[in-house]
């Protein structure tokens, strides 16, 4: 590296910053972080108070005692969530907090042997108490960001047990864009592409598109609302202020429809779900629902995931992600789903986005949104099953198929 590690950081966190929540004057700021991760938190908060920030809020979940926890109490007490957690989130939205979430990398597997029904029953009890609040961030209607933080645990886990943070943080320059001259232009530009790229879909109007690889044998059929829209890069507040969900991103995604999945699909690259790993995953979709699954690690929290509610058995996101991105290109497996995601095409199981779809700004309840085919549930998690052999063909409103993906690169 050029410089010393915390060089990087405080750049890391003006991106998160300007490009990510695009924090305002005055605006307050709540920070979400495992204590492994707490520097880089209290890094970010600085910088946020340097740039004129009101008020910054770090958040620690610290899993070693939800792993204590969930060791003592039984699956009903797990369900307990206090109120107090509620009224915060709804402070949160009533005053537009910038919200940063950074993804646990470092301290998850203190939850790797906890049983499967204590932890379904506290991520859903979480989930349940905290509907309102996401639902209102997947509506896009105040300003998120969910990072990753390097640490040496993960650099272990993605290079080896003697890769150091250095090493990680080395592999992760290029990614973040801070070798640039300037980064924050460099996300301006990545985001032009990005916004650029989504229209292009958008304007094809896609009824549908067929989704298959030769090497693993996914074969998948999915069905698309005629108001579908792309979504890549940033996103617009009510405002139209400009932020980014992730970084780092290389996907576009819309969501597709509720019912009109037909295939099957085969992961490419692990997941954690309830805080355990879960790698080579099959799905048999009939009627948009999964109806039959399977998984080489960890089946029994899959099994779990799909039962957590009935929107957690159907779509509600489609990425296509290309093979050239700077995290395919690195060849490396992350273990986060916000690297892993943007590496390789994928589909979510559980919550669609509203604001993919061109009206979806007025679709409030939950059946107007299963109207529009747009799907809902407590959950929402990424399933990554593109690899060099992904190949997606379109077919559009008018009849036509055009091939937009061959070889796991676009073609249009």
């Amino acid at each position: 590296m050029n410089h010393p590690i915390p060089y990087y950081q405080e750049l890391y966190a003006q991106i998160i910053l300007h490009t990510g929540i695009n924090m305002r004057a005055h605006q307050n700021i709540v920070i979400k972080t495992s204590p492994k991760s707490y520097e880089f938190a209290q890094t970010i908060a600085a910088q946020a108070y340097r740039l004129g920030a009101g008020f910054v809020y770090i958040d620690l979940v610290d899993y070693a005692l939800y792993r204590e926890r969930m060791s003592a109490q039984d699956a009903q007490q797990l369900s307990y969530v206090p109120h107090f957690e509620q009224v915060m989130q709804q402070q949160y939205l009533s005053e537009d907090w910038g919200y940063i979430r950074i993804d646990n990398t470092e301290d998850r597997s203190e939850l790797s042997e906890v049983p499967t029904d204590k932890l379904t029953a506290h991520q859903a009890a979480i989930r349940s108490s905290s509907a309102p609040f996401r639902t209102s961030m997947m509506n896009h209607e105040h300003p998120w960001c969910v990072v990753c933080a390097p640490g040496p645990k993960w650099a272990q886990q993605v290079l080896g047990e003697d890769a150091t943070e250095e090493d990680l943080f080395e592999v992760l320059i290029p990614i973040l864009r801070l070798d640039e001259p300037d980064p924050i232009a460099a996300w301006d530009q990545h985001a032009h592409r990005l916004l650029d790229l989504s229209q292009k879909l958008t304007d094809l109007h896609c009824s549908s598109l067929h989704i298959t690889d030769q090497v693993t044998g996914t074969d998948l059929h999915l069905g698309l609302h005629e108001q579908a829209r792309w979504v890549g890069g940033p996103e617009n507040l009510p405002g139209g202020q400009p932020f980014f969900a992730n970084i780092p991103t290389e996907e576009v995604f819309t969501v597709p429809l509720r019912t009109r999945t037909e295939g099957v699909a085969y992961t490419t690259k692990p997941l954690t779900i309830f805080g355990t790993l879960v790698d080579g995953c099959s799905f048999t979709f009939r009627e948009g629902k999964v109806v039959d699954f399977s998984a080489e690690t960890g089946e029994a929290v899959l099994e779990q995931f799909l039962k957590t509610d009935e929107g957690a058995s159907f779509l509600g996101e489609v990425a296509i992600v290309d093979k050239l991105t700077p995290i395919a290109q690195s060849g490396k497996v992350f273990g986060s789903i916000l690297y892993d995601e943007n590496a390789a095409c994928h589909i979510a199981l559980g919550a669609g986005y509203p604001t993919c779809l061109a009206h979806g700004h007025s679709l409030k309840t939950d059946s107007q949104l299963h109207e529009a085919g747009c799907n809902t549930s407590l959950l929402h998690t990424d399933f990554m099953i593109g690899s060099p052999a992904t190949k997606i063909t379109a077919r559009t409103a008018d009849g036509r198929e055009l091939q937009i993906m061959t070889d796991g690169s676009f073609t249009i």
